[in-house]
């Protein structure tokens, strides 16, 4: 399971959800926000939150390299 959530209004660098009732959340949160042109180029924002006991750095670019692959197609 994956919780996704959009904030399509904002552009942002940095997005945190952090909730303090569930410190041990395992489950990855990912956050897209406002996508607008730049030039030639279409820019979104996505933030991704996971948990390091079930999610590493890997994991987490390899998302990103075939989201931007897919978002290129």
């Amino acid at each position: 399971m994956v919780n996704i959530s959009s904030i399509p209004w904002l552009h942002f660098e940095h997005f945190s959800s952090q909730s303090g009732a569930n410190k041990n959340n395992l489950t990855p949160m990912i956050t897209t926000g406002k996508y607008e042109k730049v030039g030639s180029q279409l820019l979104m924002s996505v933030n991704i939150k996971v948990h390091h006991a079930t999610v590493d750095g890997y994991h987490v670019a390899l998302f990103f390299e075939i989201l931007q692959r897919e978002m290129n197609r």
